[in-house]
């Protein structure tokens, strides 16, 4: 009987384990794909982003370049937000505060952008 008991243990504390492992990859994990209508709003910013290009305020960039980016895209009803956000040119110290939403390689910029016609909304920016 205390096999039998020890053996349910074991196999409980095993299916947590591997849920919890599971459940790390997952939060860890990019998102990798998107659909054909993400993907015409995704390039209708990024056109935006790239033409705007070599503009500065204060000797430096706005509009970065893209390799010094990531980009997040969410849905928001009829609309997607598209995010361009700016890496920190190098690793913040323990207990350092970060630029707020620019760095030196550019300034963070959200687009708004409409699901059904493709149009630019609204943009913003975040210093």
């Amino acid at each position: 009987m205390k096999h039998c008991f020890a053996n349910r243990q074991l196999l409980q504390i095993s299916f947590v384990c591997c849920l919890l492992v599971g459940l790390a990859n997952l939060a860890n994990a990019d998102a990798s794909h998107l659909d054909g209508r993400e993907a015409e709003a995704v390039a209708v910013a990024v056109a935006d982003f790239r033409s705007k290009q070599g503009s500065f305020v204060e000797g430096k960039p706005v509009y970065g370049e893209l390799k010094h980016y990531t980009v997040d895209i969410e849905r928001r009803g009829n609309n997607f937000e598209i995010n361009f956000i700016p890496k920190e040119p190098r690793l913040l110290k323990p207990n350092e505060a970060g630029t707020g939403g620019s760095t030196d390689y550019g300034w963070g910029v959200t687009y708004l952008i409409s699901a059904e016609r493709l149009k630019i909304e609204r943009v913003d920016y975040m210093r």
